[in-house]
Formats: C-alpha cells, structure tokens, sequence
C-alpha cells in the first residue's frame, strides 16, 4: 500500500486519536495467507512519494504475484515548497510533460500527478505486481446534503491513469462518501479529527468501503482471500488497559485458554498483592492466589470471575506464573509455586502440576522434576517430536532458559539450556507463520526467537515493547506474555508497571508496585515479528 496520512498505519497518540484506513485492511483478509504492508506516509504527495525515495524501497520488495493498492491526491493540490513539497501541477498529463522550477538548489524538473502514478503502475506490472489505483477518501467538507467528491479533479484523473492502463479502479471517494451522507452531517463530524483525518471509527468506514470496491471487481483474484464476514461486524477495540484487578491491583502474567464447557474465554494472572499499604521488602509479590478473569466477546473486554482453587501447601504459600493447556478433555495447570512469603528473592521453588474440568477447581497431580530446586514460569507445548516440552527459568543458573520433555505431563527428562545469548524469563513458545517462535522477558522489553524444529533458536534483532507506548497505563516495557494464536491472527497479552515512569519510578507504594495487562496484535514481516502497541487492537477470539 503506498499513499498520504488517510492510508497510513496511524499511532492514535495523545488524544489526536488519528488514524488511516490502512491501519486495519488486513483485519478484512485470511492473514494466514495475505500479509499486508502499508507504506503510506503522512504529507506525501504522488510527486513526493517518488522524489524522497519511498517509492524505490517500496518497489526493490515488489515481487510477482503482489498486489499494489496506491491512493493519492490530499497532497498534490498545492504549492510546490521546499518542505513536504505538495506537487501543483494537476491533469493526468503524459511522459513528455515537465515544468522547469526555479528551487533554492537550482532548476527542477517537475512531472504531472498522471506521470507518478504511471510509474507506480508500470513499474509494478514489471515486477509481476497486480495494481489497483484508487481516488482518496473524501473529506469532511459539504455543499448542503452532499458530501463533496473529487470526481472533477484526481479522482476522474487516477480513474483515466486505469483505464489507460488497463488495471482496476476503486472509487473510494465516493463509496465512502454515500456512507456519510447517509449518516449526515452532523453525524460524521464524529468520524473524523479535521476536514480530512479520520478517528479511529472513521478510518474503519474507509477501510470497509476499500474492501467493498474490492469486492466490485468481479472475479479479480485478491477476493477469495477476503473474510465476508467481516464487512458484518461492528469493530471494537480491546480495551486499555485491558485489565485491572480488582481485589489487589497487581495482575500480571497472564494466559488466555478456552473454556468449553461455559463458551468463555479465561484468563488466569498472577495476582501480586499491590495495594498493601505496609510491605517489607518484596513480600508482597508473595502469598498470592492465582486470579480469573473472562471474557465473553472475544477478548476484547475483562472481568474478574474468581481466585483458583487451588489446595496446595499452606495458607501463606505463594503461587506465580500459571500456564493451562486443555489435552485429552482435562485442563494441565503448571505452577510456579513459592513455600511461603519472604521478604526476598532467595528462596527455593518449583513448578507443580495440577488438573481441572472447569477451570476454577484445581486437583495436585504430580510435582515436576527439574534441572534445579529454584525454577519458574512454566510454558508447557507439543514438540515435533510428538513430545510435551516445558520451558522454564532455571534461577540457579543466572535466571536462564531451560527445557525438558514428557511423555504424559508427568515424569520429565531434562535437557539443559534452550538458548544461550541471554538470560530473560517467561519463556512462550508457539507456532506462527509455518515457524516457532520464543518470546522472552529481558527486563528490556520481549525477546523474539524463531526455529524451525523447536531446538535451534534464532534471535531476531528487535525486541518488543521496549520502552513505553502512549495509551493508558501503558508508558512502560512489556514484560512477561502469553502468546494466543487464533484465526491466522496472533496477540500477545502482557502486562506493565505503569507507575514506574518519572522521578519516583524506584519508589516503593501501591503506584509503583500496581501492574496490568494489555494486548497486541503481531505482526510479521521478512521473517521478523513486531507490533504496533499504540494502535487499537480488534480482537474477536474465535
């Protein structure tokens, strides 16, 4: 996708609360078989995309069988400048067409809007890319009841540029346009930030006016990838944070599972006992119970549902870090479990196995024997090998990675270290995009490693959620996830210490201590995993 800031991927920072349709066009496609990658930028113009060199990084990715979606003309009406250099000269114009331009470094050659978009398109089809040109989205701008098009200007010239090059054309100005004056005026002044940027719910009208033209180009072949559905639903973004306990206000490692019996999503967290108002060292990390929260539209919204029930040691033991798989009609729970409240983090302890039909009632089962006496943060997944692997924070060995394997979730050989680079904890193994990947906390934001047979592990460069993000609770590093993968779609659940930001972030007091979670969608491109913390999440967990 290559456009101007009403196409762009938006950052919905601050209250501008501003984004660009195509933010959310893979929401509308089976992503397990289309990627989307949206190069659109803010004040490009058709000219500019091309003169700044955007267009050459676009097009050395370009590859046979791609499809190349190009909407511009927000920009390419006014003067030309120095700046963000809008591009004057209109008509669809031709090859041989140029004006001579007096600039501050000397005389400039300067084509038509028709000429840029004819190289977008030649070029493209050279490539063996099917392009699809489209006029820009109309604006929040009226003459009496309707809604004014651009069916005199760009949109009839990018409509030409099609016909004579015999690709498709979307008339997304209009499309959307009828939309809005359906609505009315008054009405759509809520779906845009100015006369042209739209808000979140703005840039979903646009986008799903893009996939209904789509969807007008008969038998073209991108639409057998497009999810019908999808065009039915109302879009809600998850909320943020998505979660915040009740009871003691320090949720944090959480995992999403299934519950069948009640058609709910769960999801458990450690519950650290944030809101204490007197602590001793870190005794309030200790002596907590495991929380429950559900959800009943996909995951997109929370509530607290109960504490586990779970009859293991005594009152004041500590329980961290749950992991819960369904296998053979029973749920496993693996356990981090703690042998009493310390005011340190020095004492031993171990991951214990528990068994459930309800997820609320959690029955011992077996003690799982490790490669030490201080071990953590249980991922518990299918190997290739037909095999169950545990990966774990071996804590007696500089808080690294380590791995065993089980026949029956029961009896475990140890194998030693699963990755060697680095330490970090809460290891989530899954499988994504015909890979593995590894996600671990580095206390520098997520770590990501890929492998093909789930033994040889690659880091990728990047980390996740390093720093912070700009939404609610949300100013600090990710830390400790689960990973849920679901519909093609992948969404990480992490939590945050929101209050450690600032001249205080090292204080002790329920601000600093208190934790929540939050969601985001993965994204994966050229091999690597990323996200895009700031951008609202649509999540409907099937």
């Amino acid at each position: 996708m290559i456009g101007d800031s009403t196409m762009k991927n938006g950052s919905g920072r601050g209250d501008r609360n501003q984004w660009g349709w195509g933010s959310f066009f893979d929401w509308f496609f089976d992503t397990s078989r289309i990627s989307v990658e949206n190069y659109a930028l803010g004040g490009r113009s058709s000219r500019t995309f091309y003169t700044e060199g955007l267009w050459d990084k676009v097009l050395s990715g370009i590859k046979k069988g791609d499809y190349l979606f190009v909407q511009f003309g927000h920009n390419d009406g006014g003067p030309l400048n120095t700046g963000r250099a809008r591009a004057s000269l209109k008509g669809i114009g031709n090859q041989s067409e140029t004006v001579i331009m007096e600039r501050h470094s000397g005389p400039e050659e300067v084509f038509t809007f028709g000429h840029y978009l004819r190289i977008y398109v030649r070029q493209a089809k050279a490539r063996g890319a099917n392009v699809i040109l489209l006029s820009h989205t109309p604006g929040n701008s009226w003459t009496g009841n309707r809604m004014n098009r651009n069916d005199e200007t760009y949109g009839l010239w990018t409509k030409q540029i099609a016909q004579e090059e015999n690709v498709p054309y979307i008339d997304l100005n209009d499309i959307t346009a009828r939309k809005f004056e359906a609505m009315g005026q008054d009405a759509t002044a809520a779906y845009f930030m100015d006369r042209v940027h739209t808000t979140f719910e703005g840039a979903i009208i646009n986008c799903k006016s893009a996939i209904e033209g789509l969807e007008q180009l008969k038998d073209y072949p991108l639409n057998e990838y497009i999810l019908k559905s999808a065009l039915n639903r109302d879009y809600k973004a998850a909320a943020k944070p998505l979660y915040r306990d009740r009871v003691y206000d320090g949720a944090a490692d959480p995992v999403v599972i299934w519950n069948k019996e009640e058609q709910r999503w769960f999801m458990f967290y450690t519950n650290r006992r944030a809101n204490l108002k007197q602590t001793n060292g870190v005794d309030w990390v200790h002596g907590t119970p495991i929380g429950i929260a559900e959800s009943t539209d996909g995951g997109a919204t929370w509530t607290y549902r109960a504490d586990a029930k779970i009859n293991y040691g005594d009152k004041n033991y500590t329980y961290w870090a749950p992991d819960v798989i369904e296998d053979g009609g029973k749920y496993h729970m693996f356990l981090t479990v703690v042998p009493g409240i310390f005011t340190d983090w020095q004492h031993e302890r171990e991951i214990v196995h528990f068994v459930s039909t309800n997820l609320i009632d959690w029955t011992f089962d077996s003690k799982a024997n490790l490669i030490s006496d201080k071990v953590i943060d249980a991922s518990v997944v299918k190997a290739p090998n037909g095999m169950w692997r545990m990966y774990y924070n071996n804590e007696r060995d500089n808080k690294s990675i380590y791995y065993s394997e089980s026949k029956d979730l029961k009896n475990w050989t140890n194998y030693g270290k699963a990755i060697f680079d680095r330490r970090g904890e809460g290891p989530k193994v899954f499988q994504w995009k015909g890979r593995y990947f590894m996600v671990v906390d580095n206390w520098d934001g997520l770590g990501i490693y890929s492998s093909d047979d789930m033994k040889n592990w690659k880091r990728q460069k990047n980390n996740l959620l390093q720093g912070g993000g700009s939404g609610p609770d949300d100013g600090t590093q990710g830390q400790h996830c689960d990973v849920v993968v679901n519909n093609g779609r992948a969404y990480l659940f992490y939590f945050t210490h929101p209050g450690r930001q600032g001249a205080g972030a090292r204080e002790d007091n329920p601000d600093t201590r208190r934790s929540t979670l939050h969601v985001v969608e993965l994204q994966f491109r050229n091999g690597e995993i990323f996200c895009e913390r700031d951008k609202p999440v649509y999540i409907n967990l099937k």
